[in-house]
């Protein structure tokens, strides 16, 4: 403690005084020791989720329709392989895991002998799955339409001619695979 004389005249007088700035000093340390060594507990695996508890699924949640056909155009190079040769591929009709048959044709835009997938294969079997669905879309058969990066767009919307054509109204195209990092 520190002391303070003071003199009034004949009298003096003694006064302590506290040093209360260390002291702070040292409790705002300790303060700040005590809150960053100290651990909070972390719920582990705990969801809490808030859902109400009077109430079912909803009748706005459209079923899911497991009946759809998927065609896909995928571009091969003449082993039947996957190529990313523009130039040296063709393009390959498959729905499900069956592969159409190709045929030769002469291109009328480019005056080129060109093989492409037997249409009116893909024609008669469109309905026939029309023929055969029993879902529940009101729209009638799912159709989804998979042409991969490379496919000419022609072959493309010859497949939706098909589609069009076996009077088919539920066709969506496929979104195009993103890799993943």
């Amino acid at each position: 403690m520190k002391q303070k004389r003071q003199a009034h005249g004949a009298e003096s007088e003694t006064r302590a005084e506290l040093a209360i700035t260390p002291m702070i000093d040292v409790v705002f340390l300790l303060l700040v020791f005590f809150l960053l060594a100290s651990r909070f507990k972390v719920a582990e695996g705990e969801l809490k989720p808030y859902l109400p508890k009077d109430r079912g699924a909803g009748s706005h949640i459209p079923p899911i329709d497991l009946y759809e056909v998927r065609l896909k155009l995928l571009w091969h190079d003449d082993q039947n392989r996957p190529t990313t040769d523009r130039k040296a591929g063709h393009v390959v009709l498959k729905l499900s895991n069956d592969v159409y048959p190709d045929k030769t044709i002469l291109d009328p835009v480019t005056g080129k002998l060109e093989t492409v997938p037997d249409w009116e294969a893909l024609y008669q079997d469109l309905l026939d799955f029309k023929q055969v669905y029993r879902g529940t879309s009101p729209k009638g058969l799912p159709v989804i339409i998979d042409a991969r990066r490379l496919v000419p767009w022609k072959h493309v919307v010859s497949a939706l001619d098909q589609c069009l054509r076996a009077d088919l109204e539920n066709i969506t195209f496929a979104a195009p695979k993103i890799p993943l990092e």
